[in-house]
């Protein structure tokens, strides 16, 4: 792999991070406002049971698949198909409500949070990976983007990784051999911090997406030049003639 293309590859790893963080942190920032409002609601009509938690999930994953599709758009808007940031705004919508819905029909977290783990990561593999990004991948086939079914790959098991790590302290913590793990861990490195261990895994999860998203854009954006290179020359060619 030459340099050109390492350097784009890691312009996208360094994008996706960002807008991860972004998202969460702009999400979180989002929910308390929501929350306070729906306390408003909770003191007039009566408690909101389970309201809170749905809203949460629908506008984290929102957020997040938003912002890491439009810092696609930042650093491959030439050869991204038009209507990207529409096709990724209806996917953003999907990433919201679909995970959000499946998780209303999860009753196993209290009894095997390891069950309900896997389900959330099967959840975020075909309900976000796949289905949300339906139309950025129509786009790119529509385009006639090289082996745009790797699209769905790539964001299957991109957004896998995140959801798995991301609910992995859910089932530690609740879980009876991870709070075995929790205890021996705590006794062997009391001094260390692992709640700001396990915040770093949900935001350092996002670096192999952002790699995957890199290696597929990084074959098209090099194409793409050449081919706008060689029709310059061809041009230049037919003046001078």
């Amino acid at each position: 792999m030459d340099k050109q293309k390492q350097i784009i590859i890691l312009k996208q790893v360094i994008a996706t991070f960002m807008a991860g963080c972004t998202a969460i942190f702009f999400s979180n920032a989002f929910v308390e406002t929501i929350h306070d409002y729906l306390d408003y609601l909770s003191a007039l009509k009566g408690n909101n049971v389970g309201l809170d938690k749905y809203i949460d999930n629908t506008l984290s994953n929102f957020f997040i698949f938003l912002f890491v599709s439009l810092s696609l758009w930042v650093l491959f808007s030439k050869i991204l198909p038009r209507n990207w940031i529409f096709a990724s705004l209806v996917g953003a919508l999907f990433a919201g409500l679909l995970p959000s819905i499946s998780n209303i029909f999860i009753f196993t977290v209290e009894k095997s949070p390891l069950m309900a783990l896997c389900l959330r990561f099967l959840d975020s593999i075909v309900l976000v990976g796949f289905i949300a990004t339906i139309p950025q991948w129509w786009l790119l086939k529509k385009n006639s983007v090289a082996k745009s079914y790797y699209w769905l790959i790539v964001n299957g098991i991109g957004w896998g990784i995140i959801s798995l790590l991301s609910n992995l302290y859910l089932t530690l913590s609740n879980d009876l051999l991870g709070k075995t793990l929790w205890t021996i861990l705590f006794n062997l490195f009391p001094w260390f911090q692992f709640n700001n261990l396990f915040d770093s895994l949900e935001v350092f999860a996002f670096i192999p997406l952002g790699l995957g998203m890199g290696l597929f854009f990084t074959r098209n954006s090099i194409d793409k030049q050449k081919e706008k290179i060689d029709a310059d020359k061809t041009e230049s060619a037919s003046a001078v003639a």
